[in-house]
């Protein structure tokens, strides 16, 4: 979690673009265009005869895990979504020229995608937007569980009327088991013969139970899914306008908001062919007017109010780590709270990122601290305590440190 907030600072002030998605969300670009989201769920490869048919009709947002599908079928996307930070994600560019295929693509990346992932693209394709850590005031943050969810969110910014949703199931194929299409490098592949089977072990990708489906009275899905679909349902409102529509093409989850549509119910006749070249440049455009490249001067002073916030943090758990008692549990316990207390309240938690992270921190610990101080006939508290107490310094400390060196290193070589 630390390095996600911090990540940012990677490509901030490197002439790399953030765009200002509570300014982009005014545009009136999109109130004419209709928006295709391809995700990479077991509808999206069914229909993709359709999606190669009728494309150049919409504007195509793309997420990264079916590229290799549309590089197969020559389909190229206007915009390409990714946000997943880990080396594993790599290999969904792989095979792919992207000096070529994508060459005219916007690249939109969450703040936690990959540095190495930049060399595929050149610098003015790529767009960068908030997401948890914000260090532009005012340019908006959008955070999702998963990368299809998170690109719907974004569709409804950029203020079209009619978004239509392709791919983003949340469900299992009812038939195979299939999470997501086959050539998606993470699907999983569960039993539905056995779906009612109780099994020892519950895994968020591995236990399956019904939910309201989109064609179907119910389908089948995961925990892990469900999280996305819950997720829909708590936030859509908060950025959905009135006069925006989207249409669930997915023989998957029903979706809060959406109106059930087969593509063949689609009057694609109503949507004249766009002329890509022209659209990608304008969109281009669009998307360098909402952008910033370099931290303003109050984002800069912000960011170093942020860094004092730190300082104080650390000062606070070395006067804990100098004066805590292992006397007695209980008074141990008394002043491993008092030091929790100190560090939540030393700041803002929607404003200073490195309190978000102390909170997720203590979440995890202090259930585990607690279990064993709790734990009945427990004898020798001091040396327990005194065990228990050295990696919860450390991991506090490291927090700490990690943060304040990274930013400091940023505010003297990018902000001088």
């Amino acid at each position: 979690m630390l390095k996600k907030e911090l990540r940012p600072l990677e490509y901030i002030n490197d002439d790399y673009a953030t765009l200002n998605l509570t300014q982009l969300k005014e545009n009136t670009f999109f109130l004419d265009k209709p928006i295709l989201l391809l995700a990479a769920g077991p509808s999206f490869k069914k229909n993709i005869a359709w999606v190669k048919k009728n494309h150049d009709k919409f504007v195509v947002v793309a997420i990264a895990a079916v590229l290799n599908t549309l590089y197969d079928n020559n389909i190229k996307p206007d915009i390409v979504t990714h946000i997943d930070g880990y080396e594993g994600s790599f290999p969904l560019f792989d095979g792919i020229p992207t000096h070529e295929f994508l060459k005219d693509t916007i690249i939109l990346f969450g703040p936690f995608a990959l540095s190495k992932l930049r060399e595929l693209f050149t610098k003015e394709q790529v767009f960068y937007h908030e997401s948890g850590a914000t260090y532009f005031e005012g340019f908006g943050s959008l955070q999702a569980p998963c990368v299809g969810t998170h690109s719907l969110m974004l569709s409804l910014l950029l203020h079209t009327k009619e978004l239509y949703l392709l791919g983003l199931d949340l469900a299992l194929d009812q038939e195979t088991g299939s999470s997501h299409s086959e050539d998606y490098a993470d699907r999983v592949i569960i039993d539905l013969q056995n779906k009612d089977t109780i099994k020892n072990n519950i895994t968020v990708s591995g236990n399956i139970f019904p939910i309201k489906g989109n064609f179907r009275e119910s389908v089948y899905t995961t925990s892990i899914m469900h999280v996305s679909v819950q997720s829909l349902h708590e936030n859509i409102d908060k950025i959905m306008k009135e006069d925006q529509k989207i249409y669930n093409l997915n023989d998957g989850a029903k979706l809060h908001h959406t109106i059930t549509t087969q593509t063949e119910e689609i009057d694609t006749q109503k949507y004249k062919r766009l002329d890509k070249k022209t659209l990608q440049e304008k969109l281009h455009k669009l998307f360098v007017k909402n952008s910033a490249y370099k931290l303003r001067n109050d984002d800069i002073k912000e960011l170093s109010r942020k860094l004092e916030t730190n300082t104080q943090i650390f000062n606070l758990i070395n006067q804990y780590q100098k004066g805590v008692s292992y006397a007695n549990k209980d008074k141990y316990i008394y002043d491993m709270l008092g030091i929790v207390s100190e560090i939540v309240h030393a700041g803002n938690k929607e404003k200073d990122e490195v309190l978000s992270v102390y909170y997720s921190f203590f979440e995890y610990v202090l259930p585990l601290m607690f279990d064993l101080l709790n734990t009945q006939g427990l004898k020798n508290d001091k040396h327990h305590i005194k065990k228990l107490d050295k990696p919860f310094i450390k991991g506090m400390l490291n927090i700490s440190k990690i943060y304040s060196d990274t930013v400091k290193n940023f505010l003297d070589t990018r902000c001088s």
